[in-house]
């Protein structure tokens, strides 16, 4: 149990970041209901990203969608995450927007030591200064890993025999602080940015890089 306490926040961390829905409330065309994303940027690691989202003109509107990123890498799908996200604009004053994100999210993740399957939850809040061409906000959110189920190596099981697989609960998670915006291209189309850092929640280990940075296209339809 000490070395599996030891592996699971480094390798844990090393897929889990990139954050979707870097989405400018007062550039929303009344003709268009839905957004497709494309990002690209660092979070542990370089990572690309596809997104889809749906607009509701609810008494708070709503932005409802899905994404998938994966890193970098020799073998794409060996990493992966899949994450489902609501985005509601929860008060405005002037051009001062206050927005809150929930997601949902599966990530894959395997290494020559161990495979991992995790289920868990992000949570963040945005205060932001919107205008029709572009927009900046600031970002404060936390990421929490429910449940994770590791499968071993054979080399891992042989040189810790009474390493188990199987589910573990709770696992990790981190805290991430940072700065995002946007900058409208044409009536459709937006260039995106984020930048922050990140802070294990536990203190024993930390990030080797605890930044992230990220760069998209946000496209209206």
């Amino acid at each position: 149990m000490k070395i599996l306490k030891r592996i699971l926040p480094i390798i844990f961390l090393t897929s889990v970041l990139a954050t979707a829905q870097n989405i400018n409330w007062k550039s929303i065309n009344p003709e268009h209901k839905n957004l497709s994303t494309f990002e690209f940027g660092y979070d542990f690691g370089l990572t690309s990203q596809l997104g889809f989202y749906k607009f509701l003109n609810t008494s708070k509107p709503i932005y409802l969608g899905i994404d998938a990123s994966v890193p970098m890498g020799n073998v794409i799908l060996d990493d992966f995450k899949l994450r489902t996200s609501g985005l509601i604009k929860l008060h405005e004053i002037n051009n001062y927007i206050l927005s809150a994100k929930v997601s949902t999210i599966f990530t894959r993740h395997e290494t020559n030591v161990v495979r991992m399957a995790s289920f868990g939850t992000e949570f963040s809040m945005l205060v932001g200064y919107h205008k029709p061409g572009w927009h900046v906000s600031v970002e404060l959110g936390h990421h929490k890993s429910i449940s994770t189920h590791l499968k071993h190596s054979t080399r891992m099981s042989q040189n810790y025999p009474d390493i188990k697989d199987g589910w573990y609960i709770p696992t990790e998670g981190h805290f991430f602080l940072g700065i995002q915006g946007s900058k409208s291209i044409n009536p459709s189309l937006d260039i995106s940015f984020r930048a922050g850092s990140i802070s294990n929640e536990s203190n024993d280990e930390k990030p080797t890089i605890p930044l992230y940075t990220q760069i998209g296209l946000v496209k209206s339809f």
